[in-house]
């Protein structure tokens, strides 16, 4: 079953007020349940999302102080991450190259 577009749009929501709460409140999120409560939606909506999809966007904002939030807390979902992230890069560089290739073909 898909995500409504209200539903997209509070987790946007929720993305960047997580964001903000890792920035302000830094390592007192590295709690187990706190954890437990914030990630796993966050990889999950993650990965179920297209890799072309603008609504990935606020999900990546948001991890880079997450991460720093949550320090070695993160460690168990950093392989996820990492994957996800080499996965955007290759294609972002593929759809580079393919550009650049189709204009020296005109």
């Amino acid at each position: 079953m898909t995500d409504s577009a209200a539903q997209i749009k509070n987790k946007l929501v929720l993305w960047d007020a997580m964001g903000t709460l890792s920035e302000t409140v830094g390592s007192a999120l590295n709690r187990p349940r706190y954890i437990e409560g914030l990630v796993p939606p966050m990889i999950q909506f993650m990965l179920e999302t297209a890799d072309d999809d603008v609504n990935l966007y606020p999900v990546l904002q948001a991890l880079p102080p997450l991460i720093l939030s949550l320090n070695v807390g993160f460690q168990q979902y950093a392989g996820v991450v990492f994957n996800k992230s080499i996965t955007l890069i290759e294609k972002t560089i593929l759809g580079i190259a393919v550009s650049h290739s189709c204009d020296t073909c005109q």
